[in-house]
């Protein structure tokens, strides 16, 4: 049996007592007192023993909440007397008191904070169907439309039945009923990778790969025994949609195409703004929606913070898709000084999987694992998270939504299924 061992700044933490000087330090050493850009606090105490922890490393809430009390219960205590007899009390100057006692350094992203108190799991409790559903409308827009240049009309049905990556499909291709067999591998937490068959021959399958970067949406569909592929992407820059499409055929360029898309009004569904943020949307071909925004905070003339958000969402009758990625920086930057600075603030890449059943709405929102983030990577980066409302998906909200937690007795992937299970952990309203 291997046994855990706690974290060496954590133990720290535990025996913080006997405080004699507190110091808070901003690592970026801005120059605008306005802003607090990355928080940090330096301690001693039990004589020369030290610590100084900021808001990039781990357990930096638990710091800042343990100072804080320890620094209540001392704050009059003596911790020195001078040659004249003069006695002291713990150093500490008023800027430092203010932010320890006022401010908010020990509270999470406030878009974010409907997670703060919830259980993560280490692995996802829904079947891999759920997740195949929420890309299915992406498969079927560009597999149809690739077809189409072949002149074959393709039309496939909502619902992929299999397990375990191997997977069918039925549809009509040109107005005749077809099975179309369908390999589906995630590559990595953004890339999902599809290989489709049946729909020219056995030997000649259709590859897909869907990839979720940071500020783009990008498909490439390819027919290796036919020389043909098919590149379209969907970038949000500068607070728009710019979509591309390359296709190729025997290393011939057939088709280039480049377009911005008009924005258009989100339909009030709550579930668009789980975590409040309002966005620039814009509609995607196969009725998705894509969109972000963008902002920057001029701190001084040589410093400001610049930060984005991007987010797909796609929503069906019965279950919903969103991917998320949202990343701000601090920049500093001197055209006399040689003194470039660069900091990732928060960088966040999520997502969330909605499904209805039986008239009760479940929903798991997964982060990826970024690992440069004090609160993120330590609560929520590689972890599962689950809610459910006993509501249809159309009409629900955020405020309906319990979570599923250990405590419950939520153990293995079968019990999300389990209705009637489930409804027993329902609040009644």
């Amino acid at each position: 049996m291997q046994l855990k061992t706690m974290n060496d700044n954590l133990r720290k933490i535990e025996k913080l007592k006997n405080i004699t000087f507190i110091k808070f330090v901003d690592l970026s050493s801005t120059n605008n007192d306005k802003y607090t850009i990355i928080p940090g606090f330096m301690v001693f105490y039990n004589g020369l023993d030290y610590l100084f922890l900021t808001s990039k490393d781990e357990y930096f809430l638990e710091f800042v909440k343990k100072l804080r009390e320890v620094y209540l219960k001392e704050k009059d205590n003596i911790v020195k007397k001078d040659f004249f007899g003069n006695k002291y009390s713990i150093e500490i100057d008023d800027i430092t008191k203010k932010l320890l006692l006022e401010g908010e350094l020990d509270k999470i992203e406030e878009m974010y904070s409907f997670l703060s108190e919830k259980e993560g799991y280490n692995e996802s409790l829904f079947f891999k169907e759920e997740e195949v559903k929420g890309i299915l409308p992406i498969v079927k827009y560009h597999l149809e439309n690739t077809l189409s240049l072949f002149s074959i009309s393709l039309e496939v049905e909502n619902s992929p039945k299999g397990y375990q990556g191997l997977y069918y499909l039925k549809g009509r291709k040109n107005g005749i009923p077809c099975f179309i067999p369908m390999f589906y591998l995630k590559n990595d937490y953004n890339t999902y990778y599809l290989e489709i068959g049946g729909l020219f021959d056995k030997s000649m399958p259709i590859s897909m790969n869907i990839s979720f970067k940071e500020k783009e949406v990008v498909v490439d569909t390819k027919i290796e025994d036919l020389a043909f592929s098919n590149h379209e992407s969907y970038k949000f820059s500068d607070n728009k949609v710019i979509a591309k499409r390359t296709v190729y055929l025997n290393q011939d360029m057939k088709i280039f195409k480049s377009e911005e898309l008009k924005p258009t009004l989100a339909p009030k569904n709550d579930l668009m703004y789980l975590n409040g943020t309002e966005t620039h949307w814009y509609l995607l071909p196969w009725n998705a929606y894509y969109g972000g925004k963008k902002e920057e905070i001029q701190i001084t003339e040589d410093e400001k913070i610049n930060s984005y958000q991007t987010i797909y969402f796609d929503i069906e009758p019965k279950m919903f898709f969103i991917k998320e990625n949202y990343s701000k920086q601090y920049q500093k930057s001197s055209p006399v000084v040689i003194d470039n600075k660069r900091f990732i603030l928060d960088n966040m890449e999520s997502t969330s999987i909605g499904y209805e059943q039986d008239k009760v709405t479940y929903i798991e929102t997964s982060f990826n694992k970024l690992g440069t983030l004090g609160y993120f990577k330590q609560h929520l980066a590689g972890k599962y998270f689950y809610h459910i409302a006993n509501k249809e998906l159309k009409s629900v909200s955020k405020n309906d939504f319990i979570a599923l937690n250990q405590m419950n007795g939520i153990y293995d992937k079968t019990d999300l299924l389990r209705t009637e299970k489930i409804k027993k952990l329902i609040k009644e309203k």
